[in-house]
């Protein structure tokens, strides 16, 4: 029972301004990898692969595992759309809490991406990668699922394509031998296009068995044919045969491919081939003005697609050839964006002659435009890193051709409600809201100033309406507006706004002013009103001053950030905290190290060391070791247990040293180690586990506040087992097993998760949870039986509806006595997107 009080102590006086569920996101790119660094509040578990709702969406499931955001009186939603967001074409991130303890993570981007998980050692974040280890767009033919290029076909794959190859060979009345698929996993992507190829001759491409095929994806509600050549043993042997193609296809590059690319050249689709053969492209990169183009305006829109793709995945070496590939063709509304992205590309590949040649050209070609002044830049960062005759940052000032004005809206509503029946003392409705949800964005490029402006409000009806219900709220998440001066790498955002770096605790009313000194050098000042609730309004008791320094590259994929910041309460001194936060990322290995210390209080609040280490083989490892404060020290945290409403008021009796004491008492150390491992076990298999070791250590009792009892020792052990496309193309089931100990209980659940695409629009995703829980106190036993039911259905591409219902039915038994409990939630609504 005392590790239950302790948790139940900790969950209840955690500050409101940690109530929030998201801490922070960080976005970085790192020699071809870009990653998305989620990190949560509370302890959370990942609860399995994502559900991709599109290529552009995707729901990851959570499993919260303390209180500290449940409680809050937002209901625990949050929101963010991170900075630096468009290194990775991610739009928004948004926490979505479903029932008690569940939780869906919904990632929204701006284009077609694939997406790898990966939880990091403190059960505090999640890792995300957006590569392909075939370095091509992870998107298959079912627009779901990327297939895993490095497993081998599983069982029965090799006779069941023998057996399609040879039925496609009889109804073609050939007698050409079929190609063996057991590892001949390497292809050519030789085209791609928009438009569904039709039949005709291809003589001269395929030789020596070779065969040509088509894929198809789905990008978003667009269709993609890929026009390929395989199989080959080995990347040696494919880069062969390309070279003799290079002419013909100069955008062509090698791919490792799965069991979908084997069945698509042997049921059939081999015979779906281009009505003509492409004439040679010109491989030079100067625009082809007046000449006779060789590609529609839908194949080279899908090229494009395919260079954006790459150079999201990293790839730069294959994104500029297919970057020549559009500048190959006449002018189009493609050439300007294609001219700039080649000489990015060629720069990120190591190629800084190519890169300058392309940036003066882009000058040449469009002087005026709107980006010259950043293509001016690279231009001169490249000169001068080459020891070029030094001279000014920019050359002269061109000014942009202004953009218009671009408005992005969405509208949600859903019903939750909470009943239960513990101890047969009647059915009771804890929850019965409508959450109404709505934002707008409005942005416009001007010629030097960029404008971004954004409303993100809520509203929650209340239909219980009685004294213990929260009642109606209105919530204001977002209200600011964002200025960026591109001439002067000078920005301000104003309003209210979320800021999870710097030592910023989060939501407030105020200001954020950056400077970008020097391409790897910004400066950050930030000050404002702390807003714990997104209900509450504007509080100027409290104040604060953050000032941060952001590096990059201090060491090859190493960034860091130094910062300081002060916040006051009723003109007493709330927080005096330096600290750091460093990130190193190298592709296959990640960390994370984060400390804040309190000068004024003379506290360490956190230190924290995070790291993740992948391997070619699928293998993933991590480990991190944590200690932090909880609450978090704030010298508002000694209203504790006072009658005193404000640190005013407690003024009146007490001085401000005797505060921060009662402050400092009413904080507990936790300390926590875990280490994870997770390994794909086959093409449709993964197998995932973690270990974790916490104590929270003993507190003194002090202003009439119980002393807080050392927890002892509290473990968790978590394994799954993922199975992928099982059934049908994109489905997903996990078997899994949570066990957990401490001092007062002893937990262990087994758990069954299904989602299964009914159709491209509608997902169904059933789930059972059984649980054992002996408690310690009185020595009984509970037994719960978890069952719910999730369906979600998108139609007319911005709309979707979504219902979720689940119980939970248990008994627990104690000496002669049994008490049984029943409860339910239902979570339905829909949302749409303008």
């Amino acid at each position: 029972m005392r590790g239950v009080l302790v948790w139940l102590f900790v969950a209840a006086y955690v500050p409101p301004a940690w109530a929030k569920a998201l801490q922070n996101v960080l976005i970085s790119r790192s020699n071809g990898v870009a990653v998305v660094e989620v990190r949560f509040n509370c302890f959370h578990r990942y609860a399995g692969p994502p559900l991709e709702r599109s290529p552009t969406t995707f729901e990851i499931s959570l499993t919260r595992l303390d209180q500290c955001v449940s409680g809050s009186a937002d209901g625990g939603q949050d929101s963010t759309r991170p900075a630096g967001r468009e290194i990775v074409g991610l739009d928004e991130v948004d926490y979505l809490p479903r029932g008690s303890d569940e939780v869906i993570l919904k990632l929204r981007f701006i284009r077609p991406v694939q997406i790898d998980v990966l939880q990091t050692g403190d059960l505090r974040g999640l890792q995300i990668r957006l590569r392909e280890a075939s370095g091509e767009p992870a998107v298959d033919t079912a627009g779901t699922q990327p297939v895993t290029a490095t497993a081998p076909p599983p069982a029965g794959t090799t006779e069941r394509l023998a057996r399609a190859n040879a039925a496609a060979l009889e109804r073609a009345g050939r007698t050409q031998a079929p190609v063996p698929v057991t590892t001949a996993n390497y292809a050519i992507n030789l085209d791609t296009s928009a438009t569904r190829p039709a039949t005709a001759d291809v003589a001269g491409i395929a030789v020596h068995g070779e065969r040509l095929y088509v894929m198809q994806s789905e990008l978003d509600t667009a269709a993609l044919f890929r026009l390929r050549l395989g199989f080959f043993t080995t990347e040696a042997q494919a880069e062969a045969a390309l070279a003799r193609l290079r002419t013909r296809y100069p955008a062509a590059w090698v791919v490792k491919v799965g069991t979908a690319d084997h069945e698509s050249a042997t049921a059939g689709s081999a015979a779906v081939l281009p009505e003509r053969v492409l004439p040679a492209a010109v491989p030079a990169v100067a625009t082809n003005h007046g000449a006779t183009a060789t590609r529609s305006a839908e194949q080279v829109a899908a090229l494009m697609t395919e260079a954006r793709t790459a150079v999201l995945a990293g790839d730069f070496a294959r994104a500029a050839p297919l970057y020549a590939g559009v500048l190959a063709e006449p002018k189009n509304d493609f050439s300007q964006e294609a001219r700039e992205l080649l000489g990015v590309a060629r720069q990120r590949n190591g190629e800084p002659a190519l890169a300058i040649a392309e940036y003066r050209r882009y000058l040449e070609e469009y002087p005026d435009s709107e980006g010259a002044d950043r293509v001016s830049q690279r231009l001169v960062a490249l000169t001068t890193a080459a020891d070029a005759p030094k001279r000014a940052l920019r050359t002269a000032s061109r000014g942009g051709e202004a953009g218009p004005w671009d408005a992005f809206s969405s509208f949600s509503q859903y019903y939750r409600r909470d009943s239960g029946d513990y101890g047969d003392q009647g059915m009771t409705t804890k929850v019965s809201l409508v959450q109404s949800d709505g934002s707008f964005d409005l942005r416009k490029r001007g010629e030097h100033v960029d404008f971004a402006g954004r409303a993100r409000l809520g509203y929650d009806y209340d239909l219980l309406n009685e004294p213990a219900s929260p009642g109606n709220r209105t919530r204001i998440y977002d209200l600011y507006a964002d200025l960026e001066h591109r001439d002067w790498d000078l920005g301000v955002r104003v309003g209210r706004q979320s800021e999870r770096s710097g030592g910023v605790l989060g939501r407030y009313d105020g200001a954020h002013v950056h400077y970008q000194l020097r391409p790897d050098l910004r400066l950050n000042v930030m000050a404002g009103f702390p807003v714990y609730l997104s209900s509450d309004s504007l509080d100027t008791n409290r104040n604060f001053l953050g000032l941060s320094v952001d590096l990059n590259d201090v060491l090859k994929g190493m960034d860091t950030s130094v910062f300081v910041n002060v916040q006051r309460v009723d003109g007493v001194t709330d927080r005096e905290a330096v600290g750091a936060e460093v990130r190193y990322f190298d592709g296959s290995r990640s960390a994370i190290g984060l400390v804040d210390y309190d000068i004024g209080l003379g506290t360490l609040n956190t230190l924290s060391l995070v790291g993740n280490w992948s391997f070619d083989s699928g293998l993933t490892l991590s480990g991190s070791a944590d200690y932090r404060k909880s609450p978090f020290p704030l010298t508002e945290n000694a209203l504790i247990g006072q009658t005193a409403g404000t640190i005013d008021e407690l003024l009146q009796s007490l001085t401000e040293d005797q505060i921060r004491q009662l402050a400092e008492d009413h904080s507990g150390e936790i300390l926590t180690y875990s280490l994870g491992v997770s390994r794909p076990l086959a093409e449709r298999w993964q197998v995932n586990a973690d270990f974790s070791v916490t104590q929270i250590a003993e507190g003194p009792g002090s202003g009439g506040v119980l002393a807080l009892p050392d927890s002892g020792t509290e473990y968790y052990v978590y394994t799954s087992l993922v199975g992928s496309s099982l059934f049908t193309e994109g489905d997903v089931s996990i078997l899994g097993l949570r066990y957990s100990e401490s001092y007062s209980t002893r937990t262990s659940t087994l758990y069954l998760d299904s989602r299964y695409p009914l159709t491209n629009r509608l997902r169904l995703n059933p789930r059972l949870a059984l649980t054992l829980r002996d408690i310690a106190a009185d020595s009984s036993s509970e037994r719960l039986v978890s069952p719910s039911l999730h369906l979600l259905y998108s139609f007319a591409r911005h709309y979707e509806l979504e219902l979720e219902g689940g119980g939970e039915l248990g008994r627990r038994t104690g000496g002669t006595a049994s008490t049984d409990s029943k409860a339910y939630y239902i979570y339905m609504g829909y949302r749409a997107d303008f």
